[in-house]
Protein backbone atom coordinates (compact mmCIF):
# COMPACT_ATOMS: atom_id res chain seq x y z
CA UNK A 1 0.00 0.00 0.00
CA UNK A 2 2.74 2.17 1.07
CA UNK A 3 4.76 1.88 -2.51
CA UNK A 4 1.22 2.16 -4.05
CA UNK A 5 0.72 5.11 -2.55
CA UNK A 6 3.12 6.93 -3.66
CA UNK A 7 2.78 6.15 -7.22
CA UNK A 8 -0.56 7.19 -7.35
CA UNK A 9 0.59 10.17 -5.78
CA UNK A 10 3.57 11.11 -7.82
CA UNK A 11 2.28 10.30 -10.75
CA UNK A 12 -1.31 11.73 -10.29
CA UNK A 13 0.55 15.37 -9.82
CA UNK A 14 3.32 14.87 -12.96
CA UNK A 15 3.09 11.79 -14.64
CA UNK A 16 5.38 9.29 -14.53
CA UNK A 17 8.27 11.37 -15.14
CA UNK A 18 7.93 12.62 -12.15
CA UNK A 19 7.55 9.68 -10.52
CA UNK A 20 10.91 8.11 -11.66
CA UNK A 21 12.02 11.91 -11.55
CA UNK A 22 11.84 12.00 -7.59
CA UNK A 23 13.37 9.73 -5.07
CA UNK A 24 10.28 8.07 -4.86
CA UNK A 25 10.73 5.92 -7.95
CA UNK A 26 12.91 3.73 -5.89
CA UNK A 27 9.70 2.12 -5.08
CA UNK A 28 8.45 1.30 -8.46
CA UNK A 29 8.79 -2.58 -8.56
CA UNK A 30 6.76 -2.96 -4.90
CA UNK A 31 4.34 -0.64 -6.54
CA UNK A 32 4.03 -2.96 -8.86
CA UNK A 33 3.42 -5.76 -7.14
CA UNK A 34 1.43 -3.81 -4.63
CA UNK A 35 -1.45 -2.92 -6.93
CA UNK A 36 -1.26 -6.56 -8.24
CA UNK A 37 -2.20 -7.81 -4.63
CA UNK A 38 -4.56 -5.42 -4.28
CA UNK A 39 -6.70 -6.97 -7.64
CA UNK A 40 -5.75 -4.39 -9.55
CA UNK A 41 -3.47 -5.94 -11.94
CA UNK A 42 -3.82 -3.65 -14.84
CA UNK A 43 -2.37 -0.68 -12.96
CA UNK A 44 0.95 -2.86 -12.24
CA UNK A 45 1.40 -3.97 -15.72
CA UNK A 46 0.90 0.05 -16.88
CA UNK A 47 3.72 0.36 -14.05
CA UNK A 48 5.62 -1.98 -15.63
CA UNK A 49 5.49 -1.17 -18.96
CA UNK A 50 6.13 2.43 -17.66
CA UNK A 51 9.50 1.20 -15.96
CA UNK A 52 10.54 -1.17 -19.43
CA UNK A 53 11.80 2.71 -20.46
CA UNK A 54 14.55 1.88 -18.22
CA UNK A 55 15.84 -1.45 -19.58
CA UNK A 56 15.46 -4.70 -18.49
CA UNK A 57 17.17 -4.17 -14.94
CA UNK A 58 14.92 -1.43 -13.13
CA UNK A 59 17.57 0.93 -11.83
CA UNK A 60 16.76 1.74 -8.05
CA UNK A 61 19.90 4.33 -7.74
CA UNK A 62 18.13 7.68 -8.36
CA UNK A 63 21.32 9.38 -10.54
CA UNK A 64 20.80 6.67 -13.11
CA UNK A 65 17.36 7.38 -13.70
CA UNK A 66 17.81 10.58 -13.75
CA UNK A 67 20.48 9.89 -16.80
CA UNK A 68 18.40 8.19 -18.55
CA UNK A 69 15.68 10.54 -18.44
CA UNK A 70 17.94 13.34 -19.87
CA UNK A 71 19.86 14.36 -16.96
CA UNK A 72 20.81 15.38 -13.14
CA UNK A 73 19.32 18.71 -13.04
CA UNK A 74 16.20 19.87 -11.53
CA UNK A 75 14.44 20.61 -14.56
CA UNK A 76 12.26 17.70 -16.26
CA UNK A 77 13.75 17.11 -19.65
CA UNK A 78 10.68 17.67 -22.04
CA UNK A 79 8.74 15.55 -23.81
CA UNK A 80 8.05 12.77 -21.19
CA UNK A 81 8.28 9.70 -22.75
CA UNK A 82 5.67 8.33 -20.86
CA UNK A 83 2.78 9.80 -22.66
CA UNK A 84 0.80 6.58 -23.04
CA UNK A 85 1.43 5.21 -19.81
CA UNK A 86 -0.26 8.09 -18.09
CA UNK A 87 -2.85 8.41 -20.08
CA UNK A 88 -3.41 4.48 -19.42
CA UNK A 89 -2.75 5.19 -15.76
CA UNK A 90 -5.44 8.10 -15.33
CA UNK A 91 -7.67 6.17 -17.51
CA UNK A 92 -7.81 3.29 -15.41
CA UNK A 93 -9.05 5.29 -12.34
CA UNK A 94 -11.63 7.02 -14.78
CA UNK A 95 -13.30 3.32 -15.40
CA UNK A 96 -12.72 1.89 -12.32
CA UNK A 97 -12.45 3.84 -8.54
CA UNK A 98 -10.45 5.98 -6.93
CA UNK A 99 -7.27 5.70 -5.22
CA UNK A 100 -9.27 5.90 -1.82
CA UNK A 101 -11.74 3.19 -2.64
CA UNK A 102 -9.35 0.90 -3.70
CA UNK A 103 -7.54 1.13 -0.49
CA UNK A 104 -10.27 0.80 1.34
CA UNK A 105 -11.55 -2.51 -0.64
CA UNK A 106 -7.66 -3.75 -0.07
CA UNK A 107 -7.95 -3.18 3.81
CA UNK A 108 -11.09 -4.31 4.78
CA UNK A 109 -9.96 -7.72 2.72
CA UNK A 110 -6.65 -8.11 4.37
Amino acid sequence: MYAGNWCVSEVDNGGFLQFFWNATGILAPEATGGFKEMEAAELGTIVQEAMAYFGPIYPRDRDTRLIALGGKGLEYPKPTPFKSQDKAFYSWFEQNSNWDVLLEQYAKGA
